[in-house]
């Protein structure tokens, strides 16, 4: 069990607010619906935490594009620590994103961003789940 008490742990256990939480050795975090400035790049952040010093997680990330349409540009961006490790430009089909979940692998420590973008403006909402180690 992480933080030795309390099976659940986290700035927002019960709900959404963009960070990390613990229940157990399982993590998550959501964004909740979160509607993008409509710039041509991945400009709103929908994930932002650190990760505990002594805890990483392996996990997926999903994205859930609601009301984008079909002919616009979609923009994701992972960032760890400022770096870019995934970036996703996708034109069409809001299925792909929708489909189309990212493995991580958090390290401790690390600082972690997940944001979206879509040309026109839209509402995505950000989802990591998995499995915590200490």
């Amino acid at each position: 069990m992480l933080g030795g008490g309390n099976p659940v742990g986290g700035s927002n256990p019960a709900g959404t607010s963009g960070s990390i939480n613990f229940v157990g050795d399982h993590c998550y975090g959501y964004s909740g619906n979160i509607t993008s400035a409509g710039a041509a790049s991945a400009d709103t952040a929908y994930l932002d935490f650190t990760m505990p010093d002594n805890t990483y997680a392996v996990g997926w990330l999903n994205i859930s594009e609601l009301n984008a349409g079909n002919t616009a540009e979609r923009f994701v961006d992972v960032l760890i620590d400022g770096q870019k490790i995934v970036q996703i430009k996708a034109d069409g089909n809001p299925d792909f994103l929708n489909n189309f979940p990212i493995p991580l692998l958090l390290p401790p420590g690390a600082h972690i961003e997940a944001k979206c973008g879509v040309n026109g403006g839209a509402e995505f909402a950000v989802t990591f789940r998995g499995r915590a180690y200490q």
